[in-house]
């Protein structure tokens, strides 16, 4: 299997890449010309640290895990 760029896997992710002034945008960032816009190496360092800063963010508790009141158990 092949293994992608940097500059795919960032595409992959949803960067936008401008070629005429070889730079990327984030995504979710506003298209009107107010983006900050990263080189390559920049945009890289960004994305791998918003993914490891994703990965240490805890999780939500699922909505069927509801904590049961003491006060409700049936007795033994």
């Amino acid at each position: 299997m092949k293994q992608q760029t940097r500059h795919e896997q960032l595409l992959a992710a949803g960067w936008q890449y401008d070629p005429a002034q070889d730079r990327y945008r984030a995504p979710n960032t506003p298209d009107d010309g107010t983006a900050t816009l990263y080189n390559l190496e920049a945009a890289w360092q960004h994305y791998t640290a918003s993914q490891i800063d994703s990965a240490n963010t805890p999780l939500p508790p699922p909505k069927d895990a509801r904590k049961v009141d003491p006060r409700r158990q049936e007795p033994e």
